[in-house]
C-alpha cells in the first residue's frame, strides 16, 4: 500500500507539473506582440503602490468628469481593500511560505520585466494579483455599469504576472482569492460603519463638499 507521505508527494508532484504546464502555455503559447507591450505595463503598474495611485485617480476622474461629483467613498474603500489584501499576501503569507519564482526554476524562462526585488520575495502568493482583483471587485461593486471594464483590467493585471515570468498560475490564483476575500468584507461594512466616521471627520474640518452623498 502507498503510505500517506508517498501519496502526498505524488499529489504534490502532479500539482507542480500541472502548474508548470499552464505557466508555459501562458508564457510561450499565448505570446504575441500586443501582449509583449501591454503585459509588462500592467505588471509594473502594481509596483511601489502605483496601482493604488492609478486606481484612485481613475475613480476621481470618473466622478469629476462623468458624474460631476467627488467620489471619495469608493476611493477610500478601494484603498482599504488593497491595503488588507497586500497585508495578507505580502506581509503575512509570503513571509511564512517560500517558493522560488518560475524564471529561477524553469529552464528557458526569463523575466520580461526588471527583476528588482524578486530575488528577495517569495513567488507565493502574488501580491499584485491580490491588489488587482481586490480593487477590481470593489470598484465593480460601486460602479456596476462599469463592472466588466474593472473586472477585465483586474483579470489582465493578474494574468500579466504569469506572462512576464514572475509567478506560477497557482500564485496568481491564490493572490486573486486573497484579494476577493479582502474586498467582500470591505464592501459589506465600509458604507454602513466606516463611511459615517469619515463624514463626521470631514464635517469637523468643514470639508463636506469633498464627500459623496
Amino acid at each position: 500500500m502507498i503510505s500517506e507521505e508517498n501519496r502526498a508527494k505524488t499529489i504534490n508532484g502532479r500539482f507542480r507539473k500541472t502548474d508548470e504546464k499552464i505557466f508555459l502555455f501562458c508564457y510561450d503559447r499565448l505570446r504575441n506582440p500586443v501582449f509583449d507591450v501591454v503585459m509588462p505595463v500592467l505588471s509594473n503598474a502594481g509596483n511601489s503602490g502605483r496601482l493604488w495611485i492609478i486606481g484612485s485617480v481613475l475613480v476621481l476622474f470618473i466622478g469629476i468628469i462623468w458624474l460631476e461629483k467627488p467620489l471619495l467613498e469608493p476611493v477610500l474603500a478601494m484603498l482599504s481593500g488593497i491595503g488588507l489584501a497586500e497585508l495578507a499576501a505580502e506581509g503575512v503569507i509570503k513571509n511564512i511560505w517560500w517558493r522560488d519564482r518560475p524564471y529561477k526554476t524553469i529552464e528557458g524562462v526569463s523575466l520580461r520585466v526588471p527583476a528588482r526585488f524578486f530575488s528577495r520575495t517569495s513567488s507565493f502568493p502574488s501580491g499584485h494579483s491580490s491588489a488587482y482583483i481586490g480593487s477590481a471587485v470593489l470598484l465593480a461593486a460601486y460602479f456596476p455599469n462599469l463592472a466588466p471594464l474593472f473586472l477585465a483590467i483586474g483579470f489582465l493585471g493578474a494574468f500579466s504576472r504569469i506572462y512576464v515570468g514572475a509567478h506560477y498560475p497557482s500564485d496568481v490564483a491564490a493572490g486573486a482569492l486573497i484579494g476577493l476575500c479582502c474586498a467582500l468584507p470591505v464592501i459589506a461594512v465600509f458604507h454602513r460603519y466606516l463611511w459615517p466616521l469619515v463624514v463626521i471627520f470631514f464635517d469637523f474640518l468643514h470639508l463636506k463638499p469633498f464627500l459623496i452623498h
